[in-house]
């Protein structure tokens, strides 16, 4: 016959036991109460994700882009391309290279994106969704993709595009073309009046200007920046007062330009004046034979153009342009 042995646990052990199933409830206890005063708690109409509050709208157009394209597919919401978030909202989306053939309708609720990038990829068309965010709200860089018109209502004409498999493509009226990119006339006009009026310049086309110092570049046909520092330019034209406004950046510094200016402008920038008259110089109080340094108001001039971190791209772009345009510094 067997024997049945029966435990019975001591006090001691009782009371051991007892102890530790009261320190796991009371670690189990604190650490609810933590994450519930200080835990994550997103404000309406943003997410919690990896313990930080997003805008949901914002990642839901990054997940439509997933959504549609096959080579973004199983990717994480937060590890497509390259990201700038400010307070919990995308400003800032580069999605370049990456084999994109569609761009969600829904791109145009990212109000607060200061710059979409999307170049190098196989897009061929934009959904009308884009003219909600764009020009007001985003630059945007669609180079390097297929887009053919008709475009959205938003755009005479989408620039640095392979048009080989467009049914047929033509420059938008108003444009001219030009080794096969479209510009708009009115700005070839302003470069070429640049050129008529000085000496130093002559014989030079309009979009050679800056060619060997400086350099300009073209946004969608668009002039958008005009660098021609130390050009010997001593005339600017009135005409110049038409695209001043928009553009992104411009400086004729180094330069021998004398006053009066043209209505738009009250500083030019570092200036030799040692060639202006006496009359000229004391009414925009600037001594004769003395150089005027104003260059700090010329660059971005345009409050919605400061420098941002998420605008580095395009501040690559230009330094891009600069390169390619001096044969001395190609390849750097």
């Amino acid at each position: 016959m067997k024997k049945t042995l029966l435990y019975f646990p001591s006090s001691h052990t009782l009371i051991v036991n007892y102890m530790l199933t009261m320190a796991l409830k009371n670690l189990f206890l604190a650490w609810f109460l933590f994450n519930f005063v200080y835990g994550t708690d997103c404000p309406s109409n943003f997410i919690e994700i990896d313990g930080e509050c997003y805008f949901k709208q914002h990642v839901d157009v990054l997940q439509d882009f997933i959504d549609i394209n096959k080579n973004l597919e199983n990717m994480d919401i937060l590890n497509i391309g390259y990201q700038e978030w400010i307070d919990g909202r995308l400003t800032y989306l580069y999605l370049g290279n990456q084999n994109i053939s569609t761009i969600p309708d829904s791109i145009g609720l990212l109000k607060d994106l200061i710059r979409l990038d999307l170049e190098k990829n196989n897009i061929s068309t934009l959904p009308e969704g884009v003219c909600s965010i764009y020009p007001y709200y985003s630059q945007l860089n669609l180079s390097d993709n297929k887009i053919c018109p008709p475009y959205p209502y938003c755009f005479d004409y989408i620039g640095k595009q392979e048009t080989n498999d467009c049914e047929s493509f033509n420059c938008p009226e108003d444009y001219t073309e030009i080794q096969g990119e479209c510009y708009y006339n009115d700005h070839l006009q302003i470069l070429k009046s640049i050129i008529d009026t000085n000496a130093a310049l002559q014989g030079l086309t309009p979009l050679e200007l800056g060619k060997d110092v400086g350099f300009q570049h073209w946004d969608n046909g668009m002039l958008s920046h005009l660098n021609l520092i130390n050009n010997n330019l001593t005339v600017l034209p009135e005409n110049l007062c038409d695209v001043y406004p928009t553009l992104q950046s411009f400086d004729v510094s180094n330069n021998s330009i004398c006053p009066p200016y043209p209505p738009c402008f009250e500083y030019i920038g570092y200036q030799n004046t040692q060639a202006c008259d006496d009359a000229a110089a004391h009414n925009t109080n600037i001594s004769s034979g003395k150089v005027s340094d104003n260059s700090e108001l010329i660059f971005f001039h345009n409050s919605s153009s400061e420098l941002h971190s998420e605008k580095f791209q395009n501040d690559l772009d230009i330094l891009q342009s600069f390169i390619e345009n001096n044969e001395s510094i190609k390849g750097m």
